[in-house]
């Protein structure tokens, strides 16, 4: 995803530097109580970063194009199958969404998983530690693996 990091703090959302972002009522209507949840705003593939900080900074932004998908819940006890248990007996609105997640059985399925990604034009996936509990900021327990592109330059050789 290429979207804006995002909190509820179970009032509002804000950006993960605490940064209130100022979306319409209705957005945030059904949102859970009691529960903070940790996701990133996104448009879509094909969509861009600045389209979508266009409309999160517009007063008149249309947020009807914007999803809240959600990777985390921070106010939840225990280990990340816990919480994506948890995450999954939620009731949400039909513009949040968990991000879906694979347990990888080996390096080959993690290899495929990340090529077909790549063909739907992704930037790449996340590896989660198993059983790790949830941290605030940079953590060993989460790895973001994307491929860059590598450029190939052709040196004629030297006679």
């Amino acid at each position: 995803m290429d979207g804006v990091r995002a909190y509820w703090d179970e009032i509002r959302l804000v950006t993960r530097h605490g940064t209130r972002l100022h979306c319409p009522q209705w957005f945030v209507e059904g949102f859970p109580k009691n529960v903070k949840l940790d996701g990133e705003l996104w448009m879509g593939r094909g969509t861009t970063y600045e389209n979508l900080n266009r409309i999160i900074n517009s007063k008149n932004g249309d947020w009807s194009v914007v999803g809240y998908f959600i990777f985390d819940l921070p106010s939840t006890p225990g280990t990340y199958e816990i919480r994506m248990k948890r995450m999954d007996e939620l009731s949400l609105p039909s513009h949040v969404y968990v991000v879906k997640n694979t347990e990888r059985t080996g390096i080959q399925h993690l290899y495929e998983h990340l090529e077909a990604i790549q063909e739907q034009k992704g930037e790449g996936i996340m590896l989660r530690k198993p059983q790790s509990p949830y941290t605030i900021g940079q953590t060993s327990s989460l790895l973001k693996v994307k491929v860059e592109s590598v450029q190939v330059a052709f040196i004629p050789p030297a006679f």
